[in-house]
């Protein structure tokens, strides 16, 4: 069974890591190491199911709502909160087939990130958020915060950022290919997506919970 700190350690460098374990554990070793758990919309619990589910009966706004079955795009997860959360914990106690999809934009862009940052990190995006709309950039010191389900690009540079942001090489692919399959994301570092739906998961359940590595106020 893996721990919260064997998680750590094998995602200083990828971004992610998986593997056997119990998600009840890792939140309680996540609240020993005073995480903050992350309701990603509001009034919904920390601890949230994803399903697969048709564009037509999807929650409104959500991103299933706009891709429906389909594949996810690959994007950080509370974009839309003033400050996305740190780590993502997936679990799915049952073998799945359809694969997450990890990218970590710094292994495409480490040799011309130089000519590129300009783009991610001054263009204004406009960040849909309810009542609480705002501007942001898609990397800031905190990390990477991009999502075009809720992120508008409000000038050139922004727009430069959203074609760098979707055209991803080296995405890598998570199995759920054991029960009790848990996958920890740095959120900040790797943007994450849904494959598209395979046969065979039309009962998918994802367990998510979100944290912050310190408490935001």
């Amino acid at each position: 069974m893996v721990t919260l700190e064997s998680l750590l350690v094998a995602s200083e460098s990828t971004g992610y890591a998986g593997g056997r374990g119990s998600l009840a554990g890792l939140r309680i070793a996540a609240g020993a190491r005073g995480w903050q758990e992350v309701p990603i919309r509001k009034g919904d619990p920390t601890k949230v199911v994803l399903k697969p589910v048709r564009a037509d009966a999807a929650r409104q706004n959500s991103m299933s709502a706009t891709t429906g079955l389909e594949e996810q795009p690959l994007h950080t997860d509370g974009a839309h909160l003033a400050t996305p959360p740190d780590f993502v914990l997936l679990y799915s106690k049952d073998v799945d087939p359809t694969p997450t999809l990890l990218w970590k934009p710094a292994l495409q862009f480490r040799n011309t990130i130089g000519g590129r940052s300009a783009a991610l990190r001054h263009g204004v995006f406009l960040v849909e958020s309810g009542s609480h709309s705002f501007f942001a950039h898609a990397l800031d010191p905190g990390g990477y915060r991009f999502d075009p389900c809720c992120m508008t690009a409000c000038d050139a540079r922004s727009r430069e950022a959203t074609e760098l942001l979707q055209t991803a090489s080296r995405v890598e692919e998570f199995h759920w290919s054991d029960p009790g399959t848990v996958l920890l994301i740095r959120n900040r570092m790797v943007l994450h997506g849904r494959a598209s739906v395979k046969d065979g998961s039309d009962d998918r359940e994802i367990e998510r919970v979100a944290f912050y590595q310190k408490a935001v106020l």
